[in-house]
């Protein structure tokens, strides 16, 4: 039987190679040592070498802590070195069951518990309040339609227009003069969905240069206009090379390109239905293109929760779960996660910042700028889909859409 002794901190001697970084973790076991005390006890080899259990040694040296519980196993340097790595891997396999987790979270809520002394941040907390799988839900398209052409709507802070982003006008009544901080767009793509169609490429071109230049005129100098776009395979269209040019045409700066990698992406029509009747090789679809390009000026600073919460993202790959069986639950074909344009507001606006999108679709950038407390503009050309967005805000949030106005060009 193993057996829990206590030994003095200094007699402990860590692991110099140890691969595993923990400093970022050592406030939180700090925290839960102070309010549970010293309750898992630190592994280590005969000669007191940490085996599992730095960030609590770590944690007890930040606390001021003489003496801390051991257990010592006799181990030889190569098993040491292999269960140590074992011990941190095998804790990355498990995950959370979300629903359970907020519900016991609520509980020990309401028997006065600080939830952050458990090691959750602000912002964990806060997105288990406002549950994913609830904020990705989008409601079905009804057969009768409330929205008219030339309605804005106040969503809360945001503002909802059903009108056309080609037009100068219609944009300027939604965002009512202000200057933005933010675009992000998620553009319709030509002749791949039921709801778009342009005779030519060329016409589909030159309405997206019209909106292009449109979101050019009203975001600030140095904002940052993030657009999601993928290749149009099936009518062979290099989307991303095309959509590109136009902002460079525009005069905006090229930034960077992040993939959206869809993980859990659906294998399906039309591509492996190809591979299975045609014996052609078309791999199937798994990412998205994030084109970021800047309007010259100054770089746009990230709020501190920003940092905290875009720092987990250290490269330009975004692996996020594809939003599935949205076509067929609900009706619009284009449903993006609210974490895509989630993550674009938290990296590129500040505490007060506004974001237009002029593809408002299914009304995911919105839902973003509620959950990160900015403002969003949003355009919708769809009646149809402006009721679907008025919806999922109502339904989300409990608040109430009123008509500003319904005039119409």
């Amino acid at each position: 039987m193993l057996e829990v002794k206590e030994i003095e901190l200094n007699k402990l001697r860590p692991w110099e190679d140890n691969p595993r970084r923990n400093e970022r973790a050592v406030e939180a076991v700090a925290k839960s040592i102070r309010n549970f005390g010293f309750n898992v006890p630190i592994l280590c080899d005969q000669n007191f070498m940490i085996i599992a259990g730095h960030t609590r040694w770590k944690a007890a040296q930040k606390l001021g802590m003489d003496k801390v519980p051991i257990i010592v196993i006799e181990i030889n340097d190569t098993q040491r070195r292999a269960f140590a790595i074992a011990d941190n891997k095998t804790a990355e396999i498990a995950d959370w069951d979300f629903p359970k987790l907020k519900e016991v979270l609520e509980e020990l809520k309401l028997e006065d518990i600080d939830i952050k002394s458990l090691g959750f941040s602000d912002e964990e907390i806060r997105r288990l309040i406002l549950n994913e799988d609830d904020e990705n839900v989008v409601p079905e398209v009804s057969d009768t339609v409330n929205t008219k052409p030339g309605n804005l709507y106040a969503l809360g802070k945001h503002r909802l227009l059903c009108g056309d982003s080609r037009d100068k006008d219609f944009v300027l009544l939604l965002t009512e003069g202000c200057i933005i901080d933010h675009v992000f767009g998620g553009p319709p793509y030509f002749n791949q969905r039921v709801y778009s169609h342009w005779d030519k490429y060329e016409a589909y071109l030159d309405d997206i240069k019209k909106i292009i230049w449109n979101c050019l005129n009203i975001i600030k100098d140095g904002g940052i206009c993030v657009w999601n776009i993928a290749n149009g395979c099936s009518t062979h269209h290099d989307h991303i090379s095309h959509h590109s040019r136009i902002f460079e045409e525009t005069g905006l700066q090229y930034l960077d390109t992040i993939i959206w990698k869809k993980t859990g992406a659906n294998y399906a029509i039309p591509r492996n239905f190809h591979i299975m009747r045609n014996s052609c090789y078309y791999p199937a679809l798994e990412w998205e293109a994030l084109l970021v390009y800047q309007k010259p000026g100054n770089m746009p600073k990230m709020t501190r929760e920003g940092r905290d919460y875009m720092s987990k993202y250290h490269t330009d790959v975004w692996e996020v779960p594809a939003v599935t069986n949205q076509v067929e639950q609900y009706g619009h074909p284009a449903v993006c996660p609210v974490e895509i344009p989630f993550r674009s507001i938290q990296a590129y606006t500040g505490s007060q910042g506004s974001v237009f999108e002029p593809f408002g679709g299914s009304g995911t950038t919105l839902i973003a700028a509620e959950k990160a407390s900015r403002q969003a503009y949003v355009m919708e050309l769809n009646p149809a889909y402006c009721d679907v967005i008025i919806n999922r805000w109502e339904t989300l949030t409990g608040g109430k859409a009123m008509l500003i106005n319904s005039s119409r060009k």
